[in-house]
């Protein structure tokens, strides 16, 4: 069976166009992306190893979004099982010899990220004159550097670490639309009002005029991690810092796929060990002040992180988004499904963090969710009940084998980071238990409706 086969091309100032049928080029769409169009924020513009950077990060992420893993004239068997890509992209930089060299480590990064067969080349851009970079009146070496999603795991990590270590930070966000912008800067606000010394750097990424609905792009995403780490490491090498922090926990960052349906790059692979790493090798190569990924709550489950957010999660939680649908197309952009695998997650760590959730949580079944995810992480946790050395763990899913090479920002070693990785999800798999057996959602039932053949969805878990 063939696969879908996509080519692009992304000029320096983020115009793009798709290769068509009679060989020629036609205009596709617009990146826009702060920074290399304008100043990002207080920030100002970025020098020319991160502009070329974040054109790249972001020119992969656009043509993932373009490129729909099942073509809209595929149908039956054909078109569930149809997953890989053949992707060519041709991307504008001002140093396309650096990215040459750079670009083997780019390839393996993102086959392992989407699972695709890209064809990368680079063509010269011509340099952005040189501006004044403008930093914040209080930088100092005290300052770090934080991605700030919005997440419940951005929010609990940003004001556990600042409770715990003082200091300032720099919360690093990228925002795709105004929804989403507002949200994020609710939970900030939340944050300052409850102690947190924060900056905030919102940087705004949107692929534009490309006249195609929300149905006809790839709603998977799977390069997205790649611009997000970017976009920290991009500041940081701004702001002449070494490293900046991801605060995503063990168990989010592996991933373990909860259905047996869900293999290889079907589950996210965002902030995977591999990725990180690889994404750090990539930028020692790629930036002329290079920064870290550090990963610093990596042994965490997700409800330890939530604990030692403490008591003041309970005002923050309900300002952090974690659905899978996402904060934009519905009345309250607050509210969650209660049923998607993200909100799970989600509940199951402020259970476990013994707080009261406060989160407006819909729970009503529907075709895309409902008891099929509560049964899968039920499964899921007598799964992890078989595994009790990290060599389980690794018979479970083959990819654990990465874990230990997660950037952590503490030296451990190997031995101890496999023991540690086993610990944390026994810790998991009993947060799980204790969820189902004393907080298990009641679903609340919709009217049924007659499902074709093209309406069922085998990877309906692939989160």
């Amino acid at each position: 069976m063939s696969f879908p086969d996509y080519s692009y091309e992304v000029d320096a100032m983020g115009r793009v166009s798709t290769r068509a049928c009679d060989a020629s080029w036609k205009s596709t769409g617009f990146v826009r992306l702060d920074g290399i169009q304008r100043t990002a924020d207080w920030l100002g513009p970025f020098d020319s190893s991160a502009r070329d950077l974040l054109r790249v990060a972001a020119a992969v992420l656009d043509a993932d979004r373009l490129s729909p893993r099942r073509p809209p004239q595929s149908s039956g068997m054909v078109r569930q099982l149809t997953w890989q890509r053949r992707i060519r992209l041709r991307i504008a930089v001002e140093d396309p010899h650096r990215w040459e060299v750079v670009l083997p480590k780019l390839h393996e990064l993102l086959s392992f990220m989407t699972d695709d067969k890209w064809e990368l080349s680079f063509t010269r851009a011509t340099p952005t004159p040189t501006q004044q970079v403008l930093f914040c009146d209080d930088s100092d070496s005290a300052i770090e550097v934080s991605l700030f999603s919005g997440g419940l795991d951005s929010v609990a990590g940003l004001y556990a670490r600042s409770m715990a270590i003082g200091g300032k930070y720099i919360a690093v966000s990228a925002c795709g639309n105004e929804v989403q912008r507002r949200a994020q800067a609710s939970a900030l606000t939340r944050m300052r009002e409850l102690g947190v010394n924060a900056t905030w750097v919102k940087i705004f990424h949107q692929l534009q005029k490309t006249h195609r609905t929300r149905t006809g792009m790839e709603p998977t995403q799977r390069s997205r991690g790649l611009l997000f780490l970017a976009l920290g490491a991009a500041v940081a090498s701004e702001l002449g810092l070494p490293s900046f922090n991801v605060y995503e926990t063990g168990v989010g960052c592996i991933n373990i796929p909860t259905s047996p349906a869900q293999i290889a790059s079907q589950g996210t692979r965002a902030m995977h060990p591999f990725t990180l790493a690889k994404s750090n090798d990539i930028f020692s190569m790629a930036l002329d002040r290079p920064a870290r990924a550090t990963v610093p709550f990596f042994f965490h489950t997700k409800g330890q992180l939530c604990r030692e957010a403490g008591a003041a999660l309970e005002r923050l939680a309900p300002l952090a988004m974690s659905c899978d649908e996402g904060e934009g197309h519905k009345p309250d952009a607050m509210e969650h499904c209660g049923l998607c695998t993200s909100c799970i997650f989600r509940r199951i760590a402020i259970f476990a963090a013994r707080i009261e959730d406060r989160t407006r949580y819909r729970d009503i079944a529907s075709r895309r969710h409902g008891s099929y995810e509560l049964r899968l992480f039920e499964y899921h946790a007598t799964q992890l009940a078989g595994c009790a050395t990290f060599n389980d763990l690794v018979e479970l899913a083959p990819d654990v084998r990465f874990a230990p090479q997660a950037p952590t920002g503490v030296s451990v070693s190997k031995d101890a980071a496999k023991t540690k990785i086993a610990a944390m999800y026994a810790a998991y798999r009993q947060e799980i238990s204790d969820f189902f057996t004393q907080a298990r959602p009641a679903l609340r039932p919709r009217s049924r409706t007659v499902q074709t053949e093209n309406e069922c969805d085998l990877f309906a878990a692939a989160g």
